[in-house]
């Protein structure tokens, strides 16, 4: 972040970023462990691809709003499409669930849903504070 943005916006981006990443911590603990659990306590929610989908997109977006910046959020996105597949074949070797390429794919769909939801947040002006932009 440059010090002007900084000095801009008074200085509070560090402490959303702090509450941002603490977020998709929990998150991301609460994914892995919902993937890799012989039963989940969450078993009928209905469709489980919406379940996917949103997860991963959260995931996503917290992680772009936690760091703003294009080379970071690359990372973040390719860390989730491997934790995502990752996942996906570690369970199955897990009791009760399975592989499922069409879980891998709606994983994707919600990181790539995220990108173009923070991407577009990003022209506007309120929202600007919070997707942080690292020039």
């Amino acid at each position: 972040m440059t010090a002007s943005l900084e000095n801009r916006i008074g200085g509070f981006v560090p402490v959303f970023r702090t509450v941002f990443l603490v977020l998709f911590s929990a998150c991301l603990a609460v994914v892995i462990y919902l993937s890799i659990s012989p039963a989940p306590p969450i078993t009928d929610i209905g469709n489980d691809k919406i379940g996917h989908l949103t997860a991963y997109c959260v995931l996503m977006g917290l992680w772009a709003l936690a760091w703003g910046d294009f080379r970071k959020g690359i990372y973040g996105l390719m860390g989730l499409i491997l934790l995502g597949m990752g996942l996906e074949f570690i369970q199955a070797f897990v009791p009760g669930r399975s592989f499922s390429l069409f879980d891998i794919m709606a994983n994707i769909a919600g990181i790539t849903l995220s990108v173009i939801i923070v991407r577009a947040a990003t022209h506007v002006p309120v929202l600007r504070i919070f997707v942080i932009q690292n020039t």
